[in-house]
């Protein structure tokens, strides 16, 4: 759930509102609120009518697909480098995709009004949002080449770096059963290839939490689908004066 009794003004911690021009920044701090985001719930139903847009500050939502017989399978992950409701930029009002929060923090929330107004009348952020949304989208479709090519032990080598880089901190919670959904095998083998990961000194795994022990042997661990999208994120903020802030036309 989100606690919304304890607001409080933003201040900073997104990538995509701490990137915009300074006046351009404090037009969209006017418009979001910081709150608090519990583990295991909060976001936003499949098919449920989009009310509000997150930015995470130091929470981690988990981008669901759920299968008939009851399954869920992570496709993405969403920390401070993005938002949550991407939607609203197609024109969409509900809910693609269950998304739920995987690790608790703070979330600044900003209305779908004020979202849609700050699109139309702030370039910048326009081309914030629509970049950030695209880093998602090739994020989760390198997740796909990801689950065919690599071993588990790779994956959740990728798996463990994408999610210090965002919360910004070593040390956080892993539940198995978010793990089974990120590698799509059951609770009873999960663990094992963070076993591996514990091996080779880079994280140590005891009681539902990881902390990462070293990064550099991290990343020797993980595969390439964790360095790719950090080279198209970095050609996307090379060419980011070019960027079209286009929005879809109404006619």
């Amino acid at each position: 759930m989100m606690d919304e009794t304890a607001r409080a003004s933003y201040h900073r911690g997104n990538h995509v509102i701490d990137g915009l021009p300074p006046g351009d920044r404090d037009a969209v701090i006017d418009h979001l609120t910081t709150i608090t985001a519990e583990e295991a719930s909060g976001g936003i139903g499949r098919g449920e009518h989009i009310m509000a847009v997150y930015f995470p500050i130091d929470a981690v939502f988990s981008v669901l697909v759920e299968l008939r017989g009851g399954d869920c399978y992570e496709t993405d992950s969403i920390g401070r480098e993005g938002f949550v409701g991407g939607e609203l930029l197609l024109g969409a009002t509900a809910a693609s995709r269950s998304v739920i929060c995987q690790i608790g923090g703070r979330v600044a929330q900003m209305p779908v009004d004020a979202f849609e107004r700050c699109l139309a009348q702030i370039p910048s952020f326009a081309t914030a949002v629509q970049q950030a949304l695209l880093m998602q989208w090739y994020r989760g479709q390198q997740t796909i080449a990801c689950n065919f090519a690599h071993t588990p032990v790779e994956r959740c080598a990728r798996w463990t770096l994408l999610t210090h880089d965002a919360i910004g901190r070593a040390e956080f919670p892993l539940r198995a059963e978010y793990l089974a959904m990120m590698l799509g095998a059951r609770t009873s083998v999960v663990t094992e290839p963070m076993a591996v990961l514990q091996a080779l000194g880079a994280i140590r795994y005891t009681g539902d939490v990881v902390s990462i022990s070293s990064e550099a042997r991290l990343r020797e661990a993980a595969c390439e689908c964790y360095t790719v999208p950090v080279e198209f994120r970095r050609r996307l903020e090379a060419r980011k004066p070019a960027f079209s802030a286009r929005r879809p036309s109404s006619s």
